[in-house]
């Protein structure tokens, strides 16, 4: 009991003198059940000035609501809904209507001042401006010295392999595209000049 008294005391003294609280939007949903355990009723005098939701396109709705519960005067959502739409393990989701997130309810609806980051610092130019014209409207920005950092001279190319995948119970396969992958990659190294350990194969199967 002293140990639970003490512990009660340490996580209340923490809760109250915290500037900041980071946690998952799960952990935010059920957040008022843990601050009754700990203060009781004056757990109701306990909020967030704002409320910070990172990935909220990627957030089904009702999480995203949930987690802006706690009497925030503000809240900023920051995601980018051109990218993955919200997942969720429930397969029903989309049927239910919960395939659209918050954030790009409130981006289409214009409910608040939306601020896009077009200055792009990961890909190659010619990459970037492939995904910039098919998503974004041509909005995406290169800066000068991350341009001269990406020096390769085929930097995108788009090679159709159009074959069906097979599947064995619930685990899904394509023979021909992983050996066309393969085929690819020798070409890389046998006539690009790439080190093989410099080329990395991303795909949407587990190896």
């Amino acid at each position: 009991a002293v140990l639970d008294d003490a512990t009660a005391s340490a996580s209340a003294k923490l809760w109250r003198t915290s500037r900041v609280v980071c946690c998952t939007a799960s952990a935010a949903a059920s957040l008022p059940l843990r601050l009754a355990r700990i203060f009781g009723e004056a757990a109701e005098d306990l909020g967030f000035d704002v409320v910070v939701l990172d990935e909220a396109a990627a957030m089904l709705e009702p999480d995203a609501v949930a987690a802006l519960g706690h009497g925030a005067a503000a809240c900023v959502l920051v995601g980018d809904p051109s990218q993955l739409p919200p997942f969720s393990k429930w397969r029903d989701a989309r049927r239910a209507g919960y395939g659209i997130s918050l954030l790009e309810r409130c981006v289409a609806g214009r409910a608040a001042p939306v601020f896009r980051l077009e200055d792009q610092y990961r890909m190659h130019p010619a990459i970037s401006e492939a995904v910039s014209e098919a998503f974004y409207g041509g909005a995406l920005r290169t800066p000068p010295a991350v341009a001269a950092t990406r020096p390769l001279d085929a930097p995108l190319h788009f090679v159709d392999f159009c074959h069906a995948e097979t599947r064995d119970g619930a685990s899904l396969s394509n023979t021909f595209e992983a050996t066309a992958v393969v085929a690819v990659v020798k070409a890389l190294v046998a006539h690009g000049g790439h080190d093989p350990r410099c080329v990395a194969v991303l795909c949407f199967y587990n190896a």
